[in-house]
């Protein structure tokens, strides 16, 4: 397309504007596909009520126990941690609803959005426990009543536990975000950066039929 004053876009920036153009359709198709199954959550008694953000650069920059993911590649620390907080419904007697959604910006660099339902306290409490080992960052607050924290530009409601870096944080009560957890899932769905990060977001199996069940 000519600029009004005769120059052309180079065959890159036509490039980059095409992936870009597709990264922006990509989102929009994965918040309507990811509010759908959370409501579908919702719906069955059983709301994503449970958030849990990870900044990699911070806990990689922090101090940190031994027995961590953070040597392992992105992708599979993801998988790592996605595992064991499955394990962690599994022994809470709950089905495995979850959402996987990493992202990339240049602030933060490579961070990660998990959502998720757990039943209660006792169950968030496990999740905590392995989310501290994994990344090796001991929780510096646990308050299950809840408190909110200021971070990327937002104000982040229901914080149950936070790391002594700030490289992960998780709340509960997402009533705040919205009113359901619809609203949780597509914050995170929106996936920035989605380019550096692809094919990493995934919704659970057990999730996606239960979607595809109330379609």
């Amino acid at each position: 397309m000519a600029k009004r004053d005769g120059r052309r876009k180079s065959e890159a920036a036509k490039a980059a504007t095409k992936r870009a153009r597709i990264a922006r359709a990509s989102a929009r198709r994965r918040v309507i596909t990811w509010s759908s199954a959370a409501s579908a959550a919702e719906a069955a008694g059983h709301p994503l009520n449970v958030a849990l953000h990870v900044t990699w650069s911070a806990l990689v920059a922090g101090e940190r126990s031994d027995g961590n993911v953070l040597g392992l590649s992105a992708v599979e620390r993801e998988r790592r941690l996605w595992s064991s907080l499955r394990l962690v419904a599994a022994r809470a007697r709950v089905p495995w609803l979850a959402v996987r959604a990493p992202e990339h910006d240049t602030r933060r660099g490579l961070h990660l959005h998990v959502a998720l339902h757990l039943p209660d306290a006792a169950a968030i409490r496990d999740a905590i426990g392995v989310v501290e080992r994994l990344t090796g960052s001991p929780a510096e607050r646990v308050d299950m009543r809840g408190w909110s924290v200021r971070g990327g530009g937002r104000t982040h409601y229901g914080v149950v536990a936070r790391s002594d870096c700030s490289g992960w944080f998780l709340q509960r009560r997402v009533e705040a975000l919205g009113g359901s957890g619809v609203a949780l899932v597509a914050y995170a769905a929106k996936g920035d950066g989605k380019a550096a990060v692809e094919g990493q977001h995934r919704l659970s199996n057990e999730l996606s039929a239960l979607a595809r069940s109330a379609a």
